[in-house]
């Protein structure tokens, strides 16, 4: 498993614990100002949070519902970029060029 697939593994592991989190809530009290407060908490001062907080109460309890299993990710986002890098890399001669060791033995 390299690095970004570790990495891939604990952003939908977070994904899912922030959705069971949410539904905790939903299941113990379904009011619309205690999951306003909780995507407050969570996305602060995000793009997120400000199309959320013009929701009604309504609208906003819809939306709760469909992350109760965890947040969707779109996994284009996560590995284009990389791809990019990675074909850069290939490309130059510092990603071919072994890294020369600076420990001595002896």
């Amino acid at each position: 498993m390299n690095v970004g697939q570790v990495l891939e593994t604990h952003l939908g592991w977070a994904s899912k614990e922030l959705g069971h989190s949410l539904a905790r809530l939903l299941n113990k009290e379904s009011r619309a100002e205690a999951v306003r407060r909780w995507f407050r908490e969570v996305f602060t001062d995000t793009t997120i949070w400000k199309t959320l907080s013009k929701l009604d109460d309504d609208e906003l309890l819809e939306v709760a519902e469909g992350f109760r299993e965890g947040f969707p990710l779109q996994r284009r986002y996560l590995t284009a970029p990389a791809k990019r890098k990675s074909a850069t890399c290939l490309k130059s001669r510092a990603c071919r060029t072994p890294a020369k060791s600076t420990s001595s033995t002896g």
